[in-house]
């Protein structure tokens, strides 16, 4: 904003400059992008891209012109005042190409046509011409034939323990006379294989070919079409600056590439600590004497009437829970631990104002993983009736509530009691501004405007033998066939099936009252 209020008292004049919080943010994010450059020891970004060929875009901006002709999308700013957009097409054109050329600043001209718009051949443009405005000196722009003949002199003239960023565009349409049929990521596989260089450089590929959203996606598909390691390079889309006022996203997926290191290498680190010790659990489990192993995985199973299977997950889990954390017992072991995460953090610390409108499927997966256990998983394997397993009925879902040891089946193929009472409370969506949500992550991941919550004033109460069916059937119906009135499973538990012949007899007599429900899922 340029405008300025002047108030004149006497001889005294107090300028009062109004707010421009869009020029603040923007600032805010440039401001930690040199921040993060300057703690990583990077002396400039050096971005490699076709539309620096300044002259090689002028049928760009014809094209683009042409179509805006067509659309009737008029641009009517004062540098195109002369342009009549009615005109033929043959007139048109020629006047659009005599304001190219006789326009000094192309670049400013190209750049007022493709921000008319927002499409995704414009965000393939709009970050070459605008950039350098932005990061000024720390950012070096290079055309794919500069790049070339550079021979990695601007790499090899770094300062001792300086390093650079490079920024590749994928697609070449220009000044690439020297790089026919290759493409950007080529360009980087060729430096990432300079063994000389790996310390001194970071790499990225700047593209519109891919959106935020996919960025990851092409990175693995970009490190399997040209056989570079994923902890070698990152994805950044140009989205994330052309059609960004702020370019806050942009910082932020600066950001994300130079955590990329850390990232890998605390991986790294956890894998080489979670192997040894998943190995060490192993050994451990085939070091118990056979009764010892009996004790624990059959007697104790039939003792709490638990499937021998589930105790053996829960040993091999205590044991490994316990082999990592002697692990990392070991203080070098601890320290590598301590300073990737610490290197993480400092990065990660600094904000650059960007709030991400989008959906993490990935970590929306792994936070299902935690809460929730697919019915594909549960009705396949038989798994006995628990606490937060979710039924649907017509078209409601409702969640099983019980006290857990009410529903322990004993290897007498009953219930302590003979307990029969379930709750099932009602699922129901609910706006995001509802709900108290401490868990600013979730809020991240998920980017959902309502949430699925159980609604305890409408809970219904049922008999648990009509639930309990529901572990007989691949396909968790709660169903029975009165046709058949022992069963005879070897994949389903044997109180199970002891259990099963309970429930016969029980509803036999309520055959034609019995309801048909289906179990969904668990949390």
């Amino acid at each position: 904003m340029t405008q300025k209020i002047i108030i004149e008292n006497g001889e005294e004049s107090l300028e009062i400059k109004p707010n421009d919080p869009l020029n603040e943010l923007r600032n805010k994010a440039i401001e930690t992008t040199i921040n993060l450059l300057d703690a990583e020891n990077i002396a400039h970004i050096i971005y490699i891209d076709d539309k620096f060929d300044i002259g090689g875009q002028k049928e760009v901006f014809k094209a683009r012109l042409n179509e805006l002709k067509n659309t009737g999308n008029h641009i009517t700013s004062d540098t195109f005042n002369g342009i009549d957009w009615t005109a033929p097409q043959p007139k048109f054109e020629s006047s659009i190409l005599n304001l190219w050329e006789k326009t000094e600043n192309k670049s400013a001209l190209l750049f007022d046509v493709c921000t008319h718009t927002e499409d995704e051949d414009n965000s393939n443009i709009i970050p070459a011409l605008e950039i350098k405005n932005c990061y000024g000196e720390r950012i070096k722009l290079m055309t794919p034939d500069d790049w070339i003949k550079d021979k990695y002199k601007v790499i090899q003239e770094l300062e001792e323990n300086k390093k650079a960023l490079c920024l590749f565009d994928f697609e070449f349409q220009s000044g690439n006379e020297l790089t026919k049929g290759r493409n950007g990521v080529q360009l980087a596989k060729s430096l990432i294989d300079e063994e000389d260089y790996m310390e001194k450089i970071v790499c990225g590929i700047f593209s519109h070919k891919f959106t935020e959203e996919e960025e990851d996606e092409f990175r693995e598909k970009y490190s399997e079409d040209y056989n570079i390691g994923l902890e070698k390079f990152y994805t950044i889309s140009k989205r994330r600056f052309a059609f960004d006022p702020q370019i806050s996203g942009f910082a932020e997926g600066i950001k994300n590439l130079l955590l990329l290191p850390y990232v890998e290498q605390l991986k790294t680190e956890s894998l080489t600590v979670l192997t040894e010790s998943n190995r060490k659990a192993g050994d451990r489990i085939k070091r118990m004497t056979p009764k010892t192993f009996n004790q624990i995985v059959q007697k104790s199973s039939l003792k709490e009437g638990v499937w021998e299977i589930t105790t053996l997950f829960r040993l091999y889990g205590l044991l490994s829970k316990e082999e990592n954390y002697n692990m990392i017992a070991e203080p070098t072991v601890r320290q590598n631990f301590n300073e990737s995460i610490k290197k993480i953090r400092e990065i990660d610390l600094k904000d650059t104002g960007y709030n991400s409108t989008v959906r993490n499927q990935q970590l929306i997966d792994l936070r299902n993983s935690e809460l929730y256990l697919s019915g594909n998983i549960i009705n396949k394997l038989h798994l006995p009736l628990t606490n937060g397993d979710i039924f649907k009925i017509k078209d409601k879902e409702y969640i099983l509530l019980v006290q857990p040891c009410n529903l322990a089946l004993r290897s007498n193929g009953k219930r302590d009691y003979d307990y029969d009472t379930g709750m099932l409370i009602p699922l129901k969506y609910i706006p995001k501004e509802k709900l108290n949500i401490t868990s600013e992550e979730i809020k991240i991941a998920e980017n959902l405007d309502q949430f699925y919550v159980a609604y305890f004033p409408g809970y219904k109460i049922i008999s648990l033998d009509f639930l309990d069916l529901s572990v007989f059937n691949n396909n968790g119906n709660v169903s029975i066939d009165f046709r058949v009135p022992n069963l005879s499973n070897e994949l389903i538990h044997f109180p199970w099936q002891k259990r099963y012949g309970y429930i016969y007899n029980s509803l036999i007599t309520h055959e034609k009252r019995l309801m048909n429900l289906k179990l969904f899922g668990k949390l």
